[in-house]
C-alpha cells in the first residue's frame, strides 16, 4: 500500500496577479493497494487519484487574438481504477 500527499501553497498562474488566475492552496491525496498471490503469479492493483477531489488549476494560457482572455484546465476529479495482472 502506498499513499502520496501533494501539498501546494496558493499561487497565481498569470504574471498580472488577476484573481481569476489564482490557485488556492490545496492538498491532493493519491493511494494504491496491491494484492498479490504468494507465488507472484497474479496481482490486483487498486489505484485512487485525487481522492480529496480538489479542484486544481493546472494551467492558464492566453488565447491568440483574444485580448488577454485566459483558458484554464483543471485536474481530473477523484477516480479509482482496478487492474489485474497475470504472469504466464
Amino acid at each position: 500500500m502506498h499513499v502520496t500527499g501533494i501539498y501546494s501553497g496558493g499561487y497565481f498562474v498569470a504574471a498580472n496577479d488577476d484573481p481569476e488566475t489564482h490557485q488556492a492552496k490545496y492538498l491532493r491525496v493519491d493511494a494504491g493497494l496491491t494484492l498479490e498471490s504468494p507465488a507472484s503469479r497474479w496481482a490486483v492493483d487498486i489505484v485512487g487519484k485525487n481522492l480529496t477531489d480538489r479542484k486544481i488549476l493546472e494551467y492558464k494560457v492566453p488565447l491568440p487574438l483574444s485580448n488577454g482572455t485566459f483558458v484554464s484546465t483543471k485536474a481530473e476529479p477523484w477516480n479509482v481504477a482496478a487492474q489485474l495482472r497475470y504472469r504466464f
